[in-house]
């Protein structure tokens, strides 16, 4: 565990400590990587699919750390307002927590291909062999919990990357 999954969890407790005290109910729910139309460019938060889209369409070479085999899940952001809609209308949700993801393991290096293959460019990868201390190497959600809802991804990691980037 690290301080910030502390963190996140210790917040969890008290919301629903809080709302079963008021008697709202209550839902929390985990994101993986967001991705979509509208997210913004500017800000340096947005990830790997900006500093790749950025790299990409300045004629860079698109430049990842580690091997490029490490796993996430990226998830649209339809997907996710489609989570939030299925927990907020079915009962069954209240007082659970929910991993909304695609549930897929995407390498950071398919991020990548798919980025030159949405621009339409060469595919001109640099493994500079950095390492994040701290960073899982491999995080994938499991959304089982929120598919016995009735909800399931419906948008592929092209879909995510074409969305962004227009």
């Amino acid at each position: 565990p690290n301080l910030y999954g502390i963190s996140k969890k210790s917040l969890e407790d008290v919301l629903f400590n809080l709302s079963r005290l008021q008697n709202i109910s209550a839902v929390a729910l985990r994101y993986t990587i967001v991705h979509g139309p509208r997210q913004t460019f500017k800000h340096f938060y947005s990830g790997a699919l900006r500093q790749f889209s950025v790299m990409a369409l300045s004629g860079e070479p698109i430049r990842m750390h580690e091997d490029g085999k490490q796993t996430r899940d990226f998830v649209h952001i339809a997907d996710l307002i489609d989570a939030h809609l299925i927990v907020l209308k079915d009962k069954r949700a209240d007082f659970q927590i929910y991993n909304i993801g695609s549930g897929r393991g995407d390498t950071v290096l398919g991020l990548a291909k798919t980025v030159a293959y949405v621009l339409k460019i060469p595919f001109r990868p640099e493994i500079v062999g950095l390492y994040r201390i701290g960073t899982a190497r491999h995080s994938v959600a499991d959304v089982s919990k929120l598919k016995k809802l009735g909800w399931r991804p419906r948008h592929t990691l092209k879909d995510n990357v074409r969305d962004y980037i227009t």
